[in-house]
């Protein structure tokens, strides 16, 4: 009888174990998603400017991405705006003072410049917000 309840108690802890092994490895596969880091900054307009344009405005800066599907995303007041043209060049003051993105082989033009139209923009204060989405909407 009390080698029945160790044989009970050794299956009853084999199948927790199967168990947390089973859960661990959701778990796992679930993180195997990659993740994708990028860095930004806006040059122009500048923080706290007040572009004095009518119409379509200009937006440069650069971007350094470890996605190469990355994209641009402008939003005003939170709201998406349609990116009218976008050029790409080379910045190699950005890839020389940070590093970790490939380097010139691998992010060649991280500068940019941008136009949206702004001419049905109220007048007042607003937000710019330009992100970089990952190729996973991130």
């Amino acid at each position: 009888m009390k080698n029945a309840k160790i044989i009970i108690s050794i299956i009853i802890v084999c199948i927790l174990l199967l168990s947390v092994k089973s859960i661990a490895t959701e778990v796992e596969t679930d993180t195997d998603a990659e993740i994708y880091s990028a860095r930004t900054y806006v040059d122009n307009p500048a923080e706290g400017q007040v572009p004095s344009v009518k119409g379509i405005l200009e937006i440069n800066g650069w971007y350094l991405s470890d996605d190469e599907q990355a994209q641009i995303e402008v939003l005003i007041d939170d709201v998406k705006q349609e990116i009218k043209e976008i050029t790409r060049e080379e910045r190699i003051d950005v890839i020389n003072a940070i590093p970790g993105y490939g380097g010139i082989e691998k992010n060649p033009t991280p500068g940019y410049k941008l136009k949206v139209d702004i001419s049905q923009q109220t007048t007042g204060k607003h937000e710019l917000k330009v992100n970089i989405v990952s190729r996973e909407g991130e």
